[in-house]
Formats: structure tokens, C-alpha cells, sequence
């Protein structure tokens, strides 16, 4: 009887270590971008222009996610006045051109109970996500107006 007390201690201190290592791994960064981070804009533009539904399993499974405000990110600030630059008047455009695909997004982001626990997580309301750019390793960009 004397083994049981060390075999137990030694157990619950392997199942706290498995414990807290799951956590380690579960554990998603979450960041907002600087103004001006957008990608490029015609590559922008391609990336919106098809509906991805590997997108959304691919924020499910991010390690890093960097959220990039859509109206900011070509210039760095968007107010309404004479700053807005050609790219971020061709991102606005895109909004309307690209409607179909940005709503075909927001539905299965709300059908995949995973990917919208993440934006409500982060409070980002699934009608303001316009597109997820990810890099296929684990880092994922969410462009949100």
C-alpha cells in the first residue's frame, strides 16, 4: 500500500502536465493589424472573388489570427474625406462586385458552430467579416469592416 500514494501523486502530476499542455496548443493569438496592412490590392481582389469554404475550416484550425480592419487597410485610415487613396476606393467597390461571395462566407461561417464561437469570441459580428486570407500554415487573416 505504501506504492499507491507515490503511483497517484505521479498520476495526478503526468494528468496535469497532459492538461496543461493541451491548453498550450489549443491556445490562439488573436491581433488587430496596423492601418495600411492590407494585402496588395489586385491580390485582394482575386482572393474575394471566389468563395473558399476550406476559408473557414482554416480559421477553425489557426494557431495565429490577425485581424485587419477593411477600412484601413490600404491607407491607413478611411474618414470620408480627400485621404482615401485609389486602393481603398477599389476595396469599397469590391463590396458590392463581390456581395455573393462575402454572403456565401457569412452563411457557413453561421453553420460551422466552431468558426463563429471564434468571432464572437474576438467580437467580431459574423456580418462584419468580408473575407479570410489564410496562409494554408496555421495563420489566418480576417478582413472585418
Amino acid at each position: 500500500m505504501t506504492h499507491f500514494p507515490k503511483l497517484a501523486t505521479s498520476a495526478v502530476a503526468a494528468l496535469a502536465l497532459i492538461a496543461s499542455a493541451g491548453a498550450a496548443f489549443a491556445a490562439t493569438s488573436v491581433t488587430t493589424a496596423e492601418p495600411g496592412a492590407g494585402m496588395a490590392i489586385n491580390d485582394f481582389k482575386s482572393q474575394l472573388a471566389v468563395f473558399n469554404p476550406s476559408e473557414v475550416t482554416d480559421l477553425v484550425g489557426a494557431k495565429a489570427i490577425t485581424v485587419i480592419k477593411f477600412d484601413t487597410a490600404w491607407n491607413g485610415q478611411y474618414d470620408g474625406s480627400d485621404k482615401v487613396t485609389p486602393d481603398t476606393v477599389k476595396a469599397l467597390n469590391l463590396l458590392t462586385t463581390d456581395a455573393p461571395q462575402i454572403a456565401q462566407l457569412r452563411d457557413a461561417i453561421t453553420a460551422n458552430s466552431a468558426a463563429a464561437k471564434i468571432l464572437a469570441a474576438n467580437n467580431i459580428p459574423v456580418n462584419n467579416l468580408v473575407d479570410i486570407v489564410s496562409d494554408g500554415a496555421g495563420n489566418v487573416q480576417l478582413y472585418v469592416s
